[in-house]
């Protein structure tokens, strides 16, 4: 006989074991093609009126099997040398209740939380008679915060920035929500990527995009159109945000352009931000746009109302080009251990000893150690994340060269880079 265990019995015991407070624990669930469904799931359990109940019971959650786990643990560089850990734990959901998701066995319900020092990731024990843990969806969206996605490292301010800017309604105060929101900055700062993943982790997925050079066209009105159709689409999507990339490419300023049409595409960006269709139906679209070129955007689209709020990407210094390269060397370390490969004539992905300590305890004088490079923060001062991508895959090229020779060492070492 197969019994269950109610997902608040077993959390307790999974805080415990893990020694954290359950409101430090995050979740999601994850989709067939990676995308996270937890936000939707929650609201398709509705009632006929299309009202969230407020107790969603049974008939508004899902189960999943405690004994599917699958557990990783990412290390994440902090400031001044610290490193933290951050377990996910994923578990195969065996039912979805009272929603449209199709093939659910597919489906992940994936918890993560930041590990205390020197405590390994424990799940808890249950019997073998235990089947399932019941999740009702009130449960899990009480106080919900996302599993993070640790796609990007560093740009911690631009971050809040996103979210902040994402987050705000105006209601505190009984006014307008800001619309418009512009990243400015060098190209390979991270822009996309950090929208991509604030979006990930706010909505669920990525929001609708769209770049410059995509909207211009040959054809009379077809640039215009193209806008409204993307800004019709991002109004139906869950995010409700449109991402504009390379926006200098259809918003210079006016007195600059040489083209008429060039003019009449800025001007059916401002109706689109800040005119009357922009307010219909109570939810206007937010806009984000980036650029490496601010200076030519027109200005009376960087007036408040429209893209006035200005987010500044520089170049990486001190313990953001830190985390940067952390980031990148955290994922060759986690892939060598992933292989499994105990002979050293096929290892892959080796890091030498004092760069897997300081993926590991985020120790940085063992690197102060190294003839050529006397300070790490000195050689990756002043680079974009690109940049310091570009040294990380340049060092692995050059393990690859010594592997082919004869004796070569399989570890990435900083003189690589």
């Amino acid at each position: 006989m197969t019994t269950e265990i109610e997902f608040s019995v077993w959390r307790n015991q999974l805080a415990e074991a893990n020694h954290i407070a359950c409101d430090k624990l995050r979740y999601e669930l994850i989709g067939p093609t990676g995308d996270r469904r937890l936000k939707e799931t929650a609201v398709a359990a509705t009632t006929g009126d299309g009202m969230r109940t407020p107790d969603l019971g049974d008939d508004g959650g899902l189960k999943f099997n405690p004994h599917s786990e699958e557990i990783d643990i990412k290390h994440r560089y902090q400031e001044q040398g610290q490193v933290v850990r951050w377990c996910t734990i994923n578990f195969a959901v065996t039912e979805i209740h009272n929603t449209s998701l199709l093939d659910k066995e597919d489906y992940i319900f994936q918890i993560g939380f930041q590990l205390p020092d020197d405590i390994e990731p424990t799940v808890p024990p249950t019997g073998a008679d235990v089947s399932n843990v019941t999740a009702p969806l009130s449960d899990i969206v009480d106080g919900f915060k996302p599993v993070r996605a640790f796609r990007v490292a560093g740009l911690s301010d631009q971050r809040d920035a996103i979210r902040e800017f994402l987050q705000s309604d105006g209601d505190r105060w009984g006014l307008e929500p800001e619309h418009g929101l512009l990243l400015e900055g060098p190209p390979g700062t991270g822009k996309t990527e950090l929208v991509m993943e604030v979006c990930r982790e706010e909505f669920g997925s990525v929001p609708v995009e769209i770049s410059g050079p995509e909207i211009l066209s040959r054809w009379v009105g077809e640039s215009e159109r193209i806008l409204r159709d993307r800004f019709d689409e991002a109004r139906s999507h869950p995010s409700n945000v449109l991402y504009i990339d390379e926006i200098d490419a259809i918003a210079r300023s006016r007195g600059q352009s040489t083209q008429e049409h060039s003019a009449q595409i800025v001007a059916q960006l401002l109706v689109l931000l800040d005119g009357i269709d922009s307010k219909r139906d109570g939810s206007p679209v937010k806009v984000i746009a980036s650029t490496n070129m601010a200076e030519l955007i027109d200005e009376a689209l960087r007036r408040p109302g429209r893209l006035g709020r200005t987010e500044t990407f520089t170049r990486l210094h001190g313990d953001d080009a830190l985390a940067v390269l952390h980031h990148y060397l955290e994922h060759i370390h986690r892939h060598s251990h992933q292989s499994g490969e105990t002979d050293v004539s096929q290892a892959i992905g080796q890091l030498s000893d004092n760069l897997a300590e300081f993926v590991t305890d985020g120790a940085v004088a063992p690197l102060h150690r190294q003839d050529v490079v006397d300070d790490p923060q000195q050689f990756l001062s002043d680079r974009t994340g690109a940049q310091i991508e570009h040294f990380v895959q340049r060092g692995t090229r050059r393990v690859d060269r010594r592997l082919r020779g004869v004796d070569g060492s399989t570890q990435l070492t900083l003189e690589d880079l």
